[in-house]
């Protein structure tokens, strides 16, 4: 697509082996800000969320969590 909007990443380490998987949090973060537009990462890894992310909205059955 040229010039999106959003980028949005389903899972896109969850195939990875662990270095390969480090070696792109590390890049994600790089690219996103050349990028210059919003990113929207799902993932079901706390950690993963809390290192790349700036804002985290629990979903669970479809619907924002906010008991989460």
């Amino acid at each position: 697509a040229r010039d999106p909007a959003i980028l949005l990443l389903d899972e896109p380490f969850s195939a990875l082996d662990a270095p390969t998987r480090a070696d792109l949090r590390r890049e994600l973060p790089r690219q996103a800000k050349a990028l210059d537009i919003p990113v929207l990462l799902v993932t079901h890894d706390l950690r993963e969320a809390a290192e790349l992310g700036d804002a985290i909205v629990p979903v669970a059955d479809g619907r924002h969590a906010p008991e989460w």
